[in-house]
């Protein structure tokens, strides 16, 4: 029955202490089989956060995610917040072990299984960007790979079309559109030159739009190789070519 529950996204997984009813992390499920895992954990192994993991405000809640996650982490506890940002650089477990404020070794170990935080080795000096995930992920940007899995189905729980979530927050637009505001020009009151220089503008605009080729180019165009109008043409001299560049 738990798990037909956590298939169709009706569960959320707490995290807290033992003995202790405050809870440190909610897990809200993104993707309908997810399941929570926690893979082994060594003092030898070295964490980095991903370069896709983020954390934002979410009314008066902080949840950390990732693109590439499974789960949304809504953080109850603010020093996890202050442990997790530690991760920005790789670091030993042990050595994170030895610190206070350490977040636990299950939260890390469900981190690296939504691949919020992943392993590196220090020895690789290939860098921490294709030192995660495969070939293909180095050619992601974090706006790119955001945008990507949160404008469509399938990476998140978020609702997607026209569902006006925030009508009532926003006032309704006027059913007709008031008037620009600045000061009105009157066509009618234009000089002539003005009036011909405003005609100069209309027929340019007109030639943009008329985007057929003339008589003379699809001439030009349809002559056959090796036969240019310009080499049976009178020799141009150069009277002509000084008049032509001005």
């Amino acid at each position: 029955m738990v798990r037909r529950l956590a298939r169709h996204g009706l569960l959320e997984y707490c995290l807290g202490l033992a003995g202790n009813r405050a809870l440190q992390v909610v897990i809200e499920p993104q993707l309908p089989d997810y399941w929570p895992q926690t893979p082994p954990l060594g003092n030898a192994d070295v964490l980095v956060l991903s370069r896709f993991a983020y954390i934002r405000r979410r009314g008066n809640e902080m949840v950390l995610e990732s693109p590439r996650a499974g789960a949304l982490f809504k953080i109850c506890d603010p020093k996890i917040a202050t442990a997790l940002a530690m991760l920005a650089t790789p670091r030993r477990l042990k050595e994170l072990r030895g610190q206070n404020g350490f977040p636990g070794l299950e939260l890390l170990a469900l981190l690296l299984d939504c691949e919020i935080l992943f392993k590196t080795d220090p020895a690789d000096d290939s860098g921490l960007r294709p030192a995660e995930g495969d070939g293909n992920l180095v050619l992601w940007d974090f706006h790119d790979l955001l945008f990507h899995a949160r404008s469509s189905e399938g990476r998140h729980a978020n609702p997607l079309g026209g569902l006006y979530t925030y009508a009532t927050v926003m006032p309704a637009l006027p059913a007709v559109r008031p008037r620009w505001s600045g000061k009105t020009i009157d066509l009618h009151e234009l000089s002539p030159a003005q009036n011909s220089c405003a005609s100069a503008i209309r027929r340019a605009a007109s030639m943009a739009g008329n985007r057929s080729p003339s008589a003379s180019l699809r001439a030009f165009s349809m002559a056959p190789r090796g036969s240019s109008p310009v080499s049976r043409a009178a020799p141009i001299s150069a009277k002509t070519v000084r008049w032509s560049t001005r």
